[in-house]
């Protein structure tokens, strides 16, 4: 009779083929005979989370943890699976207890780093990332989160040379090559960009962000056709591309090739694809104030700046009646200018909403 050791390789044999109807039955079957087993626990909640179920998978793993606490693997993709439900400080405390026990452990420094990140603590994610590289020099992901973090931070030299160390150790890695294009757009290179990202998709034609990529790069050098075309490319991989939907519209827009009713017509389509799911998402505010209270007006923009839309959108907010209306202006402006603070001053209440969510620019107080 096999011993659960044996039966837990043959059903991790499984799960790793891909055979994963047939793994979970196997670790069912080990936990009907011992409801505690911390491996089986384990495999069935990391195949559970591989299934999407994640509720579920932290369940098993919590419990393997609770019948094997000095398991570091165990906390290590107790993190993955709460990250994934967005319980990104907990994942964090699992990432570091997964460290406490393997001090090592440069998979948890890497997606420590990544949460932090995420997250905007830039300097943070850099030194986790260059922690793991330590402890592991050629580990990959690392390199290409690493030249990210650096990239965000504006050190383009230095993020390019980690994208490049990264494809000098795996050359076929569309999305470092998608990354470096990034990186040279930035730096201005966009002949060299469009190239890395050109490979990418070789490498990878269903890579719509590449696409998308691509796009922006052709529409920087007046290529309009080249760039719709590639808008459309990251469409035909990913239908509900809102932001190669949107960026299709404005390109559209700027082409004398496509008349007022075809650029309406896609338009309708945006909104048959995007719109629905936007209004899935309503946000509700409590109504005060007699039928006398004056009207409240949001203007939602990124330009409200140095920029054509200021043109006409300032004599708009000045010649408001302001006895009926009150202005509120939502601005998504990472950069202020001169003519932020000018328009800042006519508006009766200025609200920044750049690096906030919908949730976030939702909860400002009217």
């Amino acid at each position: 009779m096999a011993s659960d050791t044996d039966t837990i390789q043959i059903a991790l044999k499984h799960h790793q083929a891909g055979q994963f109807q047939k793994a979970e039955s196997i670790y069912r079957q080990i936990l009907l005979d011992n409801p505690n087993h911390p491996d089986a626990l384990h495999l069935l909640g990391v195949l559970t989370h591989r299934l999407g179920k994640n509720t579920i998978a932290a369940e098993l793993i919590n419990k393997a943890i609770a019948n094997n606490p000095q398991n570091p693997i165990f906390h290590f993709n107790l993190g993955v699976v709460l990250n994934a439900l967005g319980k990104w400080k907990d994942a964090m405390k699992a990432y570091e207890q997964a460290l406490r026990l393997k001090p090592d452990y440069a998979e948890a420094l890497n997606n420590l780093g990544s949460i932090m990140e995420t997250h905007g603590k830039i300097d943070g994610a850099i030194e986790k990332y260059q922690q793991a590289l330590r402890i592991k020099p050629e580990y990959v992901e690392a390199l290409n989160n690493l030249g990210n973090a650096l990239k965000a931070k504006g050190q383009l030299d230095d993020a390019i040379e980690k994208f490049l160390q990264v494809l000098r150790l795996k050359p076929d890695y569309a999305e470092v090559l998608n990354n470096l294009g990034n990186a040279l757009k930035a730096r201005g290179q966009l002949d060299d960009a469009i190239e890395k990202y050109q490979k990418a998709i070789r490498l990878k034609p269903e890579f719509p962000e590449a696409w998308i990529n691509l796009g922006n790069s052709q529409e920087a050098l007046g290529l309009l056709e080249s760039a719709i075309d590639s808008c459309r490319q990251a469409l035909r991989h990913k239908p509900d591309y809102v932001i190669a939907h949107s960026y299709l519209l404005f390109l559209m827009s700027y082409n004398a090739l496509y008349s007022p009713d075809r650029i309406l017509e896609e338009h309708r389509n945006w909104d048959a694809i995007q719109g629905g799911k936007q209004k899935a998402h309503t946000f509700s505010h409590s109504s005060s104030g007699g039928p006398d209270k004056r009207l409240k007006i949001g203007y939602v923009s990124p330009d409200l700046r140095q920029h054509a839309v200021s043109l006409f959108f300032d004599p708009i907010l000045k010649n408001h009646d302001r006895s009926q209306v009150e202005i509120f202006c939502y601005a998504e402006v990472s950069k202020p200018d001169a003519v932020t603070e000018s328009l800042k001053m006519i508006a009766d209440k200025w609200r920044t909403t750049v690096d906030l969510s919908d949730e976030g620019c939702s909860a400002y107080d009217l």
